[in-house]
């Protein structure tokens, strides 16, 4: 997903799902994405060599229910800041990521507690 192709459709505040498992998008386009489509509530990110904790900075989505992140270089304190900052959120894939053992406990245990 070229970098300009990801501004125009981050103009598309409609678009509820967005799967680009598997494709050549840039931490930076991916970036710009999050920060417009305001509606997202399903994100599939995996398998994106280049996403990483710097996509998420600008998340602007109220609504997200379901993310998965497999397989990138996302780390620890990316996972925390997004368990805080969508505390609605219901399924939250990190496998095959630099997130520690720790840190993997406290997404369990708090996903846990989410779905009770």
């Amino acid at each position: 997903v070229p970098y300009r192709l990801a501004c125009g459709l981050s103009k598309c505040e409609q678009i509820v799902h967005l799967n680009v498992q598997g494709t050549d998008i840039t931490s930076e386009a991916a970036a710009v994405l999050m920060a417009g489509l305001t509606q997202l509530e399903t994100v599939d990110m995996s398998w994106c060599d280049d996403i990483d904790d710097n996509t998420f900075a600008a998340c602007a989505s109220a609504s997200l229910y379901n993310l998965n992140v497999s397989h990138t270089t996302i780390q620890d304190a990316t996972v925390c800041k997004i368990l805080k900052q969508y505390p609605h959120i219901r399924s939250f894939c990190v496998t095959g990521t630099g997130v520690t053992c720790k840190t993997a406990a406290y997404l369990h245990d708090t996903m846990t507690a989410l779905n009770a």
